[in-house]
């Protein structure tokens, strides 16, 4: 039986196969073609294949696609506009800080210390802000500590060196003898001058954890013992009283021996030179804790209160009684707080109820 062709044509994406599925109607489908059976009384009889479609036929479809397609394009150009802008305005709003940051970094490495940023933010950027902050602020301080760290060690050197100068230059002249008590003056400024320089050294290796400790047990009461013992002539001298009481407990420390005995005798050394003829100097020692206690007490002059907590800066002297002419080079009090925390103790100063100053350095226990 011959196929007969259909009465009118098929439509171009259509193509009819007998039951072989050789073409009786349209194209020669592509592979993956949309293949439905023909089927008469159970039996597959050909087969209908529906070409995939690549492009609308009509044109009012390719019109209406166009259209699409310009719409999309538009709406994406907007959109990547306007991702743009706000990614524009976000950088904007992260570099600003990071900019000042920028600014006051370069001025802090040309030497143009306590600038202050102003943030009112309360992110990380905030807290770089924050920290620059505190960072000019310390760079300040010790900024204006060195500068008057220069000025006082230039002035303390100058003071003794300028007399010794001009007893050199009086004697050159003729103006005075030169004489046993000539010589002894230019002798006691020459010894103030070394005894300010090795101060000067040990401050400065204080203050670098320089120093060398060789800790082992000690008894802080027996220090003190021998501490008072080596200042008792100098106290007879200068009319004062030195008194030593400490409980029969004993206060062990784990301490370097000779650096505690410095330590000593710079507090002994400071109360006896400011402490008036006729005072009191009071020491002890015990233990209050986990921690081993040594407290001296000295008779007027005392400190004013906001000067107290200055009293351990290099250098420093209240004015008053407590001043140059007395002898000391400002740096005892420095140097012994400084041997105080590398013992992990502490060193302060208060008011003393004797009416002068007390000094009280607390250390750890030694357990056995």
């Amino acid at each position: 039986m011959v196929a007969q062709p259909p009465s009118a044509p098929l439509p171009s994406r259509v193509s009819l196969l007998d039951a072989d599925r050789a073409v009786v109607a349209g194209e020669i489908p592509p592979p993956g073609a949309l293949e439905r059976p023909i089927r008469v009384d159970g039996s597959v009889v050909g087969w209908l294949a529906l070409r995939p479609l690549s492009r609308p036929a009509d044109p009012r479809d390719t019109a209406f696609l166009a259209a699409q397609v310009r719409g999309m394009i538009w709406l994406a150009g907007l959109l990547l506009l306007l991702a743009m802008t706000v990614a524009w305005a976000f950088a904007r709003h992260l570099l600003a800080p990071l900019r000042d940051v920028e600014k006051a970094a370069r001025k802090l490495s040309d030497g143009a210390f306590g600038g202050q940023l102003i943030t009112h933010r309360q992110d990380e950027l905030g807290d770089l802000v924050r920290h620059v902050n505190r960072l000019s602020e310390a760079l300040a301080a010790h900024d204006t500590a060195r500068q008057r760290w220069m000025a006082d060690i230039s002035h303390e050197l100058r003071t003794p060196l300028a007399i010794v100068r001009g007893e050199l230059e009086a004697m050159r002249d003729g103006v005075r003898p030169t004489d046993a008590a000539t010589l002894a003056s230019v002798h006691e400024e020459v010894m103030r001058l070394d005894r300010l320089v090795d101060d000067l050294h040990q401050w400065s290796m204080a203050d670098a954890g320089s120093l060398s400790y060789r800790p082992a047990r000690h008894d802080l009461a027996e220090l003190l013992i021998e501490g008072v013992a080596r200042f008792e002539a100098a106290a007879q001298r200068a009319g004062i009283t030195i008194a030593i009481a400490h409980a029969d407990q004993a206060a062990p420390v784990h301490v370097d021996a000779d650096r505690m005995r410095q330590l000593i005798d710079n507090l002994l050394s400071n109360s006896l030179r400011y402490t008036e003829r006729g005072g009191r100097i009071e020491a002890r020692v015990f233990v209050e804790g986990d921690q081993a206690c040594l407290r001296i007490d000295d008779t007027p002059p005392g400190v004013p209160e906001e000067a107290l907590p200055f009293l351990f800066q290099p250098l420093y002297r209240v004015d008053g009684s407590r001043n140059r002419a007395l002898g000391g080079s400002g740096l005892g009090l420095a140097i012994a707080q400084r041997i105080a925390i590398a013992h992990g103790g502490t060193l302060i100063a208060v008011a003393s109820p004797l009416g002068g100053l007390r000094m009280e350095l607390r250390l750890p226990l030694e357990t056995a």
